[in-house]
């Protein structure tokens, strides 16, 4: 992983520029081969891992058939709850193939946007959604004030050069992508996901994907860029996402996201 320091928000958008014209180059020069498009995620604090809700909520690692029959077990009092029927395709009794999504991803997807706990680690296509989640929260006055004070934007690239090897027995990154029918979120946060699985004792378990980040290979794949933004542009971040109608109502689109997005019009952004 590499990590970039920047000094404004205005370098943040010159390194997206940067990103999408080189990942438009490979596709041009070499259009036969597959490449990944550059992905974003968010986050609030420059400490924090790259961890699924799952891991932060669970201590021990659930295989995928162990997560499968969790959710099995919900589904009806989410089918009741929201009157949506799901459906959950029956796991075989032979482990499925080590590549593509895991059974009910659909289901899993709805799960991880409402609070349920998923090894699904979620990102954006747009690196402005990602900038939303990153600077959500509203700083004190003494974080604003403080140099050292970051916001983290990550940006992911699973198929750099048309391939991309791994060992089953290794922890292995999946991406996951966006053209499924599921909750409404999904859509406005133009979301895709990936999962890290590794094969442990002949089933495959949900891993941490900072141990693949962390390892590197010789094949470039899994590409990992984190941008450091000063939280002291907080106020220019917003104003710049508030102009492109990007805030908690329009990504979550309920009552308690429009209240958020009012509250930044009528109080916050009028008091800084």
């Amino acid at each position: 992983m590499k990590e970039k320091k920047l000094s404004c928000w205005e370098d943040f958008e010159r390194e997206i520029g940067e990103i999408f014209r080189g990942y438009e180059e490979r596709c041009r020069k070499l259009p036969s081969l597959r490449y990944s498009p550059p992905l974003f995620r968010g986050q609030g604090e420059l400490c924090w891992p790259l961890k699924t809700t799952l891991e932060r909520y669970a201590e021990h690692p659930f295989t995928m058939r162990e997560y499968w029959k969790l959710i099995r077990g919900i589904k009806s009092h989410a089918e009741s709850a929201t009157e949506r029927r799901w459906e959950l395709a029956e796991y075989p009794e032979d482990e499925p193939e080590p590549h593509g999504p895991p059974f009910g991803y659909e289901f899993m997807v709805y799960l991880r946007h409402h609070g349920f706990p998923s090894p699904l680690l979620d990102w954006s296509a747009s690196p402005y959604v990602a900038a939303f989640f990153a600077f959500r929260s509203v700083p004190t006055q003494e974080r604003l004030a403080d140099l050292d004070a970051e916001g983290a934007i990550y940006c992911y690239q699973e198929y750099w050069e048309g391939a991309k090897i791994w060992d089953s027995n290794e922890p292995h990154i999946i991406g996951l992508g966006p053209t499924i029918t599921t909750t409404s979120r999904h859509f406005r946060q133009q979301s895709w996901y990936t999962i890290c699985r590794v094969l442990r004792d002949g089933h495959y378990a949900y891993a941490n994907h900072e141990e693949v980040f962390h390892k590197g290979g010789p094949v470039p794949q899994d590409v990992l860029t984190k941008y450091r933004i000063p939280f002291s542009q907080w106020q220019q971040v917003r104003e710049r996402l508030s102009m492109m109608n990007i805030n908690a109502y329009t990504l979550f689109g309920n009552e308690e996201g429009l209240m958020g997005a009012l509250a930044y019009k009528a109080i916050i952004a009028k008091s800084l």
